[in-house]
């Protein structure tokens, strides 16, 4: 089975236009995939991500050290 993807943006009038003259003629199934509410741009997605100051590392600590002396 082939696949073709596109990105096609929906206009006011709710019709979209597909170019498959590189496909051969014969039944195809279509699926539509859209996000939900607000679709960020790759941009946006990276400047949403949080940011972390935590000083620096100045060693590790042992299993003892993390746990005590639980059991």
């Amino acid at each position: 089975m082939l696949a073709k993807k596109l990105r096609k943006v929906i206009g006011k009038d709710k019709k979209i236009i597909l170019d498959l003259s590189d496909m051969g003629q014969g039944e195809v199934e279509v699926i539509i995939l859209q996000e939900e509410g607000h679709v960020a741009c790759s941009a946006e997605r990276v400047t949403d991500l949080p940011r972390h100051r935590l000083g620096k590392i100045s060693g590790t600590l042992g299993r003892e050290e993390i746990y005590g002396d639980a059991r």
